[in-house]
């Protein structure tokens, strides 16, 4: 279909044209657009698989695992123009999760309270207190893959069209 971009008017010298194809156009944007938000999305998503694995194994705050337990990567979320991976602990946890997130002592104590007074054990002799990890347990590892998660979006940007 042919598309008239401004009308030539009559006496004034200027110069007007049509483009023919713009229905074949707006279906390649169209399709290269859906393309590219699909690639974004599965990039984006491998990110936050990655972060959240280096933040289980590398920082959490473990004494039974069950806060480790509930880490989880959403399927990426279309609307309004952006495209969101939500990713956390918590489930059953989340008040235990908040407050470990943001204790700073969580992971180091070694079993002794702010007042000197050792945490108890179970009746097996296991710690009941963190033994492994750190407070901030999935910003710092968000913050640690930040520049990687924009390398790894550009790239498979770049693949899609063929520049990569």
């Amino acid at each position: 279909m042919a598309r008239r971009i401004f009308p030539k008017r009559e006496g004034t010298g200027a110069i007007g044209f049509a483009v023919t194809g713009m229905d074949e156009v707006e279906s390649t944007l169209e399709n290269a657009t859906n393309r590219l938000e699909k690639t974004a999305a599965r990039s984006l998503h491998k990110s936050g698989e990655i972060i959240m694995n280096d933040s289980m194994e590398n920082y959490v705050p473990v004494a039974t695992g069950a806060l480790r337990g509930t880490g989880y990567v959403e399927p990426p979320d279309f609307g309004r123009g952006e495209i969101v991976v939500e990713m956390g602990f918590g489930g059953p946890a989340a008040p235990y999760a908040l407050k470990v997130h943001e204790n700073p002592r969580a992971g180091k104590t070694k079993g002794v309270s702010p007042q000197g007074i050792e945490y108890p054990t179970t009746e097996t002799g296991k710690p009941t207190w963190a033994t492994h990890g750190e407070w901030k347990y999935l910003e710092k590892p968000v913050k640690k893959h930040k520049d990687d998660v924009e390398k790894r979006l550009f790239s498979d940007i770049d693949n899609l069209f063929g520049e990569g």
